[in-house]
């Protein structure tokens, strides 16, 4: 089998992924456009690698009934494949899905399993592939592929009937692509002409200057990206620069910014006038603000190291006086000089446990949900230490693209609770205009979840304040 066989680039590539923890979709974009690869062969591995990873105890349950023990190592993960050729990839030949997966085993060192991988994807192509039924927690786990903590959670959040409507539609079905589109440079009608012209279909999107497009490609090879007429986005972080509105000329906080998606759709909005400071936890993820903000063009873009969870002792230079202010918790009042050295409107999107994103990041299904209980306090840290920046009248947009209430409702609950001076901002009358279906809870107009299977979006998270 030569070296640019796209099953032994997936074999490698899910090897490193389990070996290294590496997400998919950055695993999958580092493959070289000189792997020797045809663009039909690329997108086989593509389907093949995502696939696997998000069907893998699926794929475990119909393996162990094959085998009286179950295999490991190498073995286990040419059977993986197999098993899903065989049973999810109706372009591959079920005589194709058993002799490419023991002439594989050849190939990677394994002779002697070639044998037992013959038998068992023989015994498993005489049968149809059935999986556990009912809402139990367990069969529920297994239909899915996901832990039982992530089901048991969604269940105790949503309800069995929405929670199993999340995992149904946590699988990546039909490959698509969603971008916000530069309008400081182009317009969606225009560079939908441009794709077209090179056979890539899209269509116009549910939001303001976006697109929705064919994916299975590397987005960096599209035509117009390294003239910055897009950069790729989902349609739900779209819609919280939206809701968070700046204006141009706006002082804007993007308080968790890397890779800068948000920031860069928020200088598209302000017309590339005012400013944005793109703080990020991460300094080696700078660069990423930086290169994405050169290539759209886009020159209002401040990006510092910071951690947002730790106080701002520090505010941020004047332009006029070039004096420091010093930061109060709670200043008693807010002079003319003081309130121009704060935001006028504020980002949280902050870090979370991404139960939102599983069809983009499929290794998340295996998260072990009991190992986040510390994230709500360091969320709550974000939220409260960003949320000392923002001037009177001052709007502010908290999201994540999770849906536990752990990490999204009780953490802006406590947030109204211990900050009197911030009031509930609604913003389902805004979510209702752009034509996005969403989860109140308990009728708090300022807090909304977009659940996958009623938008095609992530899930996510938006709540809304403003400081009084």
């Amino acid at each position: 089998m030569p070296e640019s066989s796209p099953r032994l680039t997936a074999l490698k590539l899910l090897s490193r992924i389990e070996r290294d923890g590496a997400f998919s979709n950055l695993a999958l974009n580092a493959l070289p456009e000189d792997s020797g690869l045809s663009i039909r062969d690329r997108r086989f591995v593509w389907a093949l690698v995502c696939g696997v990873t998000e069907r893998r105890l699926t794929l475990e349950y119909f393996i162990r009934r094959h085998c009286e023990k179950m295999p490991k190592g190498k073995v286990l993960s040419l059977l993986r494949m197999g098993f899903y050729q065989l049973y999810y990839m109706d372009t591959v030949p079920q005589s194709a899905a058993v002799n490419e997966t023991v002439e594989l085993a050849k190939t990677v060192g394994e002779p002697h399993a070639a044998g037992f991988v013959n038998a068992v994807m023989r015994a498993a192509s005489k049968v149809s592939p059935s999986v556990p039924v009912g809402t139990d927690v367990n069969a529920m786990s297994v239909r899915y592929s996901v832990t039982t903590g992530l089901v048991k959670s969604l269940i105790r959040d949503y309800g069995k009937t929405a929670a199993e409507g999340i995992l149904n539609a946590s699988f990546r079905g039909q490959d698509v692509l969603t971008v916000r589109v530069n309008t400081l440079k182009t317009t969606p009608e225009t560079l939908a002409k441009i794709w077209a012209e090179h056979q890539i279909k899209s269509e116009p999107g549910p939001l303001p200057g976006s697109l929705r497009a064919q994916g299975g490609v590397n987005p960096t090879a599209l035509p117009g990206f390294e003239d910055g007429l897009f950069h790729v986005q989902d349609f739900s972080s779209q819609l919280c620069c939206l809701l968070l509105n700046p204006k141009p000329g706006d002082r804007v906080l993007d308080a968790c910014a890397a890779p800068g998606g948000k920031s860069f759709t928020m200088a598209e909005l302000m017309e590339n006038r005012g400013e944005i400071t793109a703080a990020e936890l991460r300094e080696n993820r700078i660069g990423l603000i930086e290169s994405g903000a050169r290539r759209l063009g886009l020159h209002i873009i401040n990006a510092t190291a910071r951690d947002s969870s730790l106080p701002w002792e520090e505010e941020m230079k004047t332009s006029g006086d070039g004096e420091n202010g010093l930061r109060r918790r709670e200043p008693p009042g807010l002079t003319d000089t003081f309130q121009a050295r704060l935001k006028d409107k504020i980002l949280c999107d902050v870090p979370c446990s991404g139960f939102g994103i599983l069809r983009k990041k499929p290794e998340i299904r295996y998260k072990n949900v009991t190992l986040l209980d510390t994230l709500p306090e360091i969320q709550y840290r974000i939220l409260r230490e960003s949320s000392a920046l923002l001037g009177v009248g001052g709007r502010l947009i908290y999201s994540t693209c999770t849906l536990r209430r752990e990490e999204n409702e009780n953490v802006c609950l406590k947030f109204l609770k211990e900050n009197p001076h911030f009031a509930p901002l609604p913003i389902a009358r805004d979510l209702e205009k752009y034509g996005m279906k969403h989860a109140k809870t308990d009728k708090a107009e300022n807090m909304s979840s977009l659940l996958p299977q009623d938008n095609q979006t992530d899930g996510f998270f938006i709540a809304g304040f403003q400081r009084n």
